[in-house]
């Protein structure tokens, strides 16, 4: 059967709406903590923005009706606001959000429609602070800061690794690909999988991280040159006690390491583990097309994917039995 790339819609990324469809709780007769927070973000030169989900969290058992929202962007980036959800006026830096939701906010929400892109005279290498503050007749105001980075456009995509079969019990190799779609070098990458319970990894790579079972990132080092494609293949095991017949997927997302602190700040922040490295043999990331010349030692800027949605991939497994 023949197979077409698949694009990632979103990193991390889905967006939950709490409160929608789903009746309200009686409104807080007090003031009520309001925390809103935005992922740190790193933005190209030149390119059109990076999405930001602004996530708006009111204490347990309690909602608002009146949100303000200032947020505050360095001098060398732009903010614009397309939503559904707030009504906003921008000036000098500060953009002002009134809430216009229309329902009362709950709960623990992400709210998408703010996008993020390096100023007409950005440099790569810069870096400042986003800052977004709560305020309302019945908000206990709060202000987050996040780190925001100028840095290199580059283009990594995720190509689908090949089908495999296997009955419980099993070993196979999955395999990751990716290409460097840009003009630039690509100074090392970082692998995110997601793989289901039922397909441990066997090896523990020193240059992954792993919680529990699970493998959660591969590092890399390598310099990824344009129009080139590299590949990285890891061992995994079908659990005995996997349904047969059935079919699992193993995902995956490439990101450079820019883009990586950023979500990995993220991931701490909201009391998630970037688990423990391994003690074996590093995973190798292996050139899959001829070399094409030398390519530069080693990075002087941050680089951050131009179009992430396409650096997702995944590879499956049909289990027998």
């Amino acid at each position: 059967m023949k197979r077409t790339a698949v694009r990632w819609l979103g990193a991390g990324f889905a967006v939950a709406l709490a409160g929608l469809g789903v009746a309200p709780p009686a409104l807080a007769q007090e003031p009520t903590t309001v925390n809103a927070v935005v992922d740190d973000a790193t933005v190209a030169v030149g390119g059109t923005g990076r999405t930001l989900n602004v996530v708006i969290s009111v204490a347990p058992g309690a909602a608002v009706n009146d949100l303000h929202l200032t947020l505050s962007v360095p001098d060398f980036v732009q903010l614009t606001v397309e939503t559904g959800f707030f009504t906003c006026t921008a000036e000098a830096g500060t953009t002002e959000c009134q809430w216009s939701g229309g329902f009362p906010i709950s709960g623990v929400a992400g709210y998408p429609g703010f996008t993020l892109a390096a100023g007409p005279l950005a440099v790569a290498g810069q870096t400042g602070e986003l800052s977004v503050t709560t305020s309302g007749s019945d908000v206990i105001g709060a202000t987050h800061t996040s780190k925001v980075t100028v840095g290199e456009g580059v283009d990594l995509v995720a190509s689908l690794g090949p089908e495999l079969t296997s009955a419980p019990g099993g070993q196979l190799t999955g395999t990751f690909v990716v290409g460097n779609a840009g003009a630039s070098p690509v100074f090392g990458a970082v692998l995110r999988v997601f793989e289901p319970y039922a397909l441990p990894p066997t090896q523990r790579h020193s240059n992954c991280m792993y919680r529990g079972d699970d493998v959660v990132s591969c590092g890399f080092d390598t310099v990824l040159e344009p129009g080139k494609a590299y590949r990285a293949e890891m061992a995994f095991e079908v659990r005995t006690d996997t349904q047969a017949p059935s079919n699992q997927a193993v995902q995956n997302l490439w990101l450079t390491p820019a883009d990586w602190a950023d979500s990995a700040a993220a991931l701490v922040r909201d009391g998630g583990s970037l688990g423990t490295p391994g003690t074996g043999p590093a995973l190798a990331l292996v050139e899959t097309t001829a070399a094409g010349g030398a390519a530069p030692a080693a990075a002087t800027l941050p680089q951050t994917d131009v179009t992430p949605e396409d650096a997702f991939s995944f590879f499956e497994v049909a289990i027998t039995g």
